[in-house]
């Protein structure tokens, strides 16, 4: 995975992150977890990854989205879908 890539693909997940849970200073690593975020739950984690879809013009199967349990794993499972 490109570091140029992963950079900017971060910001755009900040981003993301930021809107969907209307917190401006949400700080999203590569370590990020729902775990870390109290607001991360079932419903959000479907909304999170159909706004990234979009964002990325990409497809996650519904395997994806069951694994996809930090940030680190979505990273990775983007690149697989296309993303980069």
């Amino acid at each position: 995975m490109n570091t140029v890539w992963k950079e900017n693909a971060l910001q755009v997940i900040q981003d993301i992150f930021r809107n969907q849970f209307f917190d401006d200073s949400l700080a999203i690593t590569e370590h990020t977890t729902p775990a870390d975020i109290e607001e991360w739950d079932s419903l959000a984690h479907v909304n999170l990854l159909a706004s990234i879809e979009n964002a990325f013009n990409i497809r996650f199967t519904a395997d994806d989205m069951a694994n996809i349990d930090s940030i680190a794993v979505l990273l990775a499972t983007m690149v697989e879908r296309g993303a980069c």
